[in-house]
């Protein structure tokens, strides 16, 4: 890998390349996803985007003399900004953003980067066992204190975002990958809980992996009364979901249960894809997108908008390029 030094800073030249030429491609969709829009605000998205790719560069920019060692004394710092900014926007009574003029702040979007710092030094400085009840409380409080929050939005997607997070960065920890399932089996229970037949089959096989590790007799007892738990409030908590997140998830598992309603987004999406075939239509060409059976094209489904008019080897590229 290129490496070029800046006042002993290393300068991850692929990296930065990588991260323009997605800003470039994103300018570009949207261009093209709202440039027969009717309306004026429509019509001038893309040059919103250049704007803040240009305060993106120059805010890395000055980020990149600050050293490492920095972010890592303030990772707690960060991450309790992050969190009271969470806060002070149900003070406010507001949803997920800070509106200044045109501009609108969304704290979780902050709180992302916060939390994989604070995660980070957590993991690099607590050496406690995986057996330890306090480092796995520890752990669970830095994930589920954001989650919880940008849950209550509500913002399930986002939300989300904190518990994959958190399992990956767990894994490359160091944690070994069967600990891994054991930390996050309570969230494997929850979903199972929606099924008696997946639950009973899960919580078995949950016993056989306590029995394989043989962890002390608290940790074990501890670990399956906390699966029975979030077992047994899986409907509580569904019932407790906003509608919109219920239809998602449903959605998501079977887009054809509501073809004209919560699917519709996701069929056209796989329709305007799939139009485009090896190559695509061309730029500004996508039939889907000009006619607008893509309603949110510019923003969750902005894929489709690339793989229609750049088709199977433009959609390769993007994801070559992440």
């Amino acid at each position: 890998m290129i490496k070029l030094k800046f006042k002993s800073q290393k300068f991850d030249l692929p990296l930065f390349l990588a991260a323009f030429l997605l800003c470039i491609l994103s300018a570009l969709v949207i261009y093209s996803a709202k440039h027969s829009s009717s309306s004026p605000f429509g019509n001038t998205l893309y040059l919103k985007q250049i704007l803040w790719i240009f305060l993106g560069v120059a805010a890395a920019s000055l980020l990149f003399f600050v050293p490492l060692r920095f972010h890592e004394v303030f990772s707690y710092v960060y991450y309790g900004v992050g969190i009271a900014l969470l806060l002070a926007l149900f003070v406010l009574g507001s949803s997920r953003w800070f509106g200044f003029g045109p501009f609108n702040f969304q704290p979780s979007e902050f709180l992302k980067v916060a939390f994989v710092l604070a995660l980070a030094r957590f993991f690099t400085y607590s050496k406690r066992s995986i057996y330890s009840f306090s480092w796995i409380g520890m752990a669970l409080f830095l994930v589920l204190l954001p989650f919880l929050l940008v849950l209550r939005q509500p913002d399930l997607g986002t939300s989300l975002v904190f518990l994959f997070v958190f399992m990956v960065m767990l894994f490359w920890s160091g944690v070994p990958y069967l600990y891994v399932v054991i930390v996050v089996s309570p969230l494997v229970s929850l979903i199972c809980g929606f099924n008696l037949f997946a639950w009973a089959v899960f919580f078995p096989l949950l016993i056989l992996l306590l029995y394989y590790l043989r962890p002390n007799f608290l940790f074990s007892l501890g670990v399956l009364i906390t699966n029975l738990a979030f077992g047994s409030v899986s409907l509580l908590v569904w019932n407790n979901l906003h509608q919109y997140q219920q239809s998602r998830i449903l959605v998501f598992l079977n887009p054809g249960i509501d073809p004209h309603g919560a699917g519709y987004q996701v069929i056209q999406s796989k329709v305007a894809i799939g139009s485009g075939g090896l190559l695509g239509k061309g730029f500004l060409q996508g039939t889907q997108t000009k006619l607008d059976f893509l309603p949110a094209q510019h923003t969750d489904f902005a894929f489709s908008v690339l793989g229609e008019e750049m088709g199977f080897l433009g959609a390769l590229v993007l994801v070559f390029i992440f």
